[in-house]
């Protein structure tokens, strides 16, 4: 009888140290940070957006006037002119130009939600707003990534009519209003452009 209980003493030991080591596991697992990581990285990496609107938020932007665009400051140089701009008459009009575009990337990349922090980069190549015609504007967008400066969709040359997006506002609002209304849907327009987003591995950060 003595030897019999001595067997399952035996046996109940063993078990107990047989299952230690799988706890001890389990327990290390849970706080495994190299695994969390690869896990991380292996989400980023199987997420591949096709447009830049999905694939980053825009952190900082950079609107560029360059000084060699001819201003208008008299109707007779209408035709040969780039900027075209009637706004506060004490204000260079580069500057003014530049503040509408500015206004216009806050309102147009404000829906742009991905996990790539971007830099959003505007060449203003002509601002068009006559009294007799339809205002309209040229410039080069560019996105790049803000961690390292590479381009994460090739730059984009866009031309767009000023006057072909609905007005938000009442008839009696500044012109300038309406514009940076119309620029920035042409802006979120090139970044929802699906294949716009030149796909790259991602990183953890």
């Amino acid at each position: 009888m003595k030897h019999h209980k001595l067997l399952i003493a035996l046996a109940c030991a063993a078990a107990v140290s047989g299952c230690a080591p799988a706890d001890i596991a389990s327990r290390n697992a849970m706080y495994d940070t190299s695994s969390t990581r690869m896990s991380l990285l292996d989400n980023l990496n199987a997420y591949q957006p096709d447009t830049l609107l999905d694939a980053v938020h825009i952190q900082h932007t950079n609107v560029s006037v360059p000084d060699h665009l001819r201003v208008a400051q008299t109707p007779n140089l209408l035709q040969s002119a780039d900027i075209v701009w009637h706004g506060e008459a004490d204000t260079d009009r580069r500057d003014q130009v530049r503040a509408i575009f500015e206004a216009a990337i806050r309102q147009g990349a404000v829906t742009a939600y991905g996990p790539v922090p971007a830099a959003l980069e505007v060449e203003v190549l002509r601002f068009y707003n006559p009294a007799s015609e339809a205002p309209s504007a040229e410039f080069i967008l560019t996105v790049v990534d803000a961690r390292n400066g590479n381009p994460l969709a090739e730059p984009r040359q866009v031309a767009v009519e000023l006057s072909s997006f609905a007005p938000p506002v009442a008839e009696a609002q500044p012109d300038n209003a309406v514009m940076i209304h119309d620029l920035a849907r042409a802006i979120e327009q090139q970044l929802a452009t699906p294949g716009s987003y030149k796909r790259t591995k991602l990183a953890a950060y």
